[in-house]
């Protein structure tokens, strides 16, 4: 009986865990619009290609916030200095006791969402991870304002809110990310296929007529073009739009949320 009891909770947990995918499955039948379409071809780019890295970015992010919270409170709690400092590293961004308002989180907050997904298109050096930092700044805000008499900023939200927005921003990173690993793919491709010493050696069997030598040649150069057509990969501009938008839709909500 107990080994039933068992079965049925880890079937239920299945369930819990398949509702998404089976929703999914169901679009991916009917196909009946556009917006079905494209729901079902983000969910296959995310899981292929950005699930595993969102995750892990987020928890390294989450817990750099919360490390950095930690510390800061820990500084403010026991030197005055140092809370004198941080009463004035956001001085000029203070308004009403609230650091970001609705401005600030469109033209600051959504821009560096912006930036860190277009940073990917920039070969070999993986700007976008630069992004994670990011969440260090928003535990200094929380403590700047907790730490300001003037603020009427709750603490609380403002965690919360940093935690969605962090939510937004480990997405765009991943996929920065992974549009740096496409960038890197095109460069290489766009330079290994110029003129190559291959080519100089084809021609010169061919005026010697040396059939064999010129023969092996050839097979060089297929293996060599099968290599080279792996990195003749499309950049996914509609995918990185539609990160950029749900991204930016965290980050806002986060925002919002940091407000209250």
């Amino acid at each position: 009986m107990e080994n039933k009891v068992k079965n049925v909770n880890v079937k239920e947990k299945k369930n819990l865990f398949s509702i998404i995918e089976k929703k999914i499955d169901k679009l991916r039948r009917k196909r009946s619009s556009k917006v079905a379409t494209t729901i079902v071809e983000y969910y296959d780019f995310y899981k292929t290609e950005v699930y595993k890295k969102h995750l892990v970015i987020y928890v390294i992010s989450l817990i750099l916030f919360l490390l950095t919270l930690i510390y800061l409170f820990s500084i403010v709690n026991s030197t005055n200095e140092i809370s004198e400092f941080l009463n004035q590293v956001n001085r000029n961004n203070i308004l009403n006791g609230k650091i970001a308002n609705f401005k600030d989180i469109f033209t600051n907050k959504v821009l560096l969402n912006f930036i860190l997904l277009l940073s990917g298109v920039t070969p070999y050096i993986y700007i976008p991870v630069i992004g994670i930092v990011y969440s260090s700044n928003l535990a200094l805000n929380i403590v700047t304002l907790f730490n300001n008499i003037a603020s009427n900023m709750n603490p609380t939200f403002m965690t919360i809110g940093s935690i969605v927005q962090i939510i937004g921003f480990s997405l765009t990173i991943a996929v920065g990310i992974y549009f740096c690993k496409i960038s890197t793919k095109r460069f290489r491709y766009s330079q290994s296929a110029n003129f190559t010493f291959n080519d100089i050696k084809k021609e010169y069997y061919q005026i010697k007529n040396n059939e064999e030598k010129l023969k092996k040649a050839i097979e060089a150069e297929e293996k060599r073009n099968e290599k080279l057509q792996k990195l003749n990969v499309k950049i996914p501009y509609k995918m990185l739009l539609i990160t950029f938008i749900l991204s930016s839709i965290f980050v806002i909500i986060g925002g919002l949320i940091s407000l209250i």
